[in-house]
């Protein structure tokens, strides 16, 4: 299991400080050793919970295995660091809809959390 932050470069910088290249290149790596059995998504509202960075997001991770588990995890206060404070909570609809990108781009294990 591996967590992707986001897919855009720029967005994994302004939520974690740091590019999202080790990932990428991990989630790769896993799947190409058949190691890789789940990516989770963690979704944060105005970040990356746009239906457009779903499809994108979904369609390079088909690219890479597209009988992958998908888990959509809505963002959740408790228990982050400081620099999370300012993050928002998402609404199960939008949780819904983001799984229903994935599951329109292919994806048949797709968990919403």
């Amino acid at each position: 299991m591996i967590d992707l932050k986001a897919f855009d470069t720029d967005t994994h910088l302004d939520m974690t400080g740091v590019a999202n290249t080790t990932v990428l290149d991990s989630i790769q790596y896993l799947a190409d050793l058949d190691l890789l059995h789940e990516v989770r998504l963690l979704i944060v509202p105005s970040l990356n919970d746009s239906l457009e960075n779903a499809a994108r997001t979904a369609a390079w991770l088909r690219t890479v295995d597209p009988s992958m588990s998908l888990k959509v995890i809505g963002f959740r206060k408790h228990g982050t660091r400081p620099q999370a404070a300012q993050f928002v909570e998402p609404d199960l609809g939008s949780l819904t809809a983001i799984g229903d990108t994935y599951r329109a781009a292919g994806f048949t294990d797709v968990s919403i959390v």
